[in-house]
């Protein structure tokens, strides 16, 4: 056999559809091998149809387990929280959120979390120290924060480093 014999043999339409179809499965049958394990559960029509069959016969319907959408996001964020190696704070609900040291400060000192986040707000908005420091201070004139002496300045010091160091993070 010669390579011109090969080359019309190559040529025939009938070959060239045979070689695409042979060449279309394999690549599938690779694609279908590089999936990352596979369904570990039934695929969701298959639990509809179940439900669906309970139903008819009058059974009670076995609802399949899921998981909210808040419950997976949760989920995923913690772990990419865990690999970078803080350690997210569960008290705001299900919302992970990592606590600044003043905000711990004043949370330790009973300030509420909705009186805590208007402060924080308040002192990313400043534009200096000591606009820091008064609005440390106008919060704790209010009777829900109710800071005084030791804790007012130990306060304001927590406030003035953690609004300096956003003002380096963000250059």
């Amino acid at each position: 056999m010669q390579v011109t014999d090969i080359l019309a043999i190559i040529q025939n339409p009938l070959v060239i559809l045979v070689l695409a179809v042979v060449i279309v499965l394999i690549a599938g049958g690779v694609r279908q091998r590089r999936k990352p394990g596979g369904r570990a559960k039934a695929p969701l029509m298959k639990h509809v149809y179940r439900m669906m069959t309970e139903i008819d016969k009058g059974k009670p319907v076995s609802v399949p387990p899921t998981k909210s959408r808040q419950e997976v996001i949760t989920q995923l964020f913690e772990s990419k929280m865990k690999t970078v190696g803080l350690e997210p704070s569960h008290d705001s609900g299900y919302v992970p959120v990592v606590v600044t040291p003043f905000a711990q400060f004043l949370r330790d000192h009973g300030v509420a979390e909705d009186m805590t986040s208007a402060i924080l707000s308040g002192v990313k908005e400043a534009r200096s120290e000591s606009e820091v420091q008064e609005i440390v201070r106008a919060a704790a004139e209010s009777p829900q924060v109710g800071l005084k002496g030791a804790d007012l300045t130990k306060a304001e010091e927590i406030a003035t480093l953690e609004w300096k160091r956003m003002r380096t993070a963000g250059r």
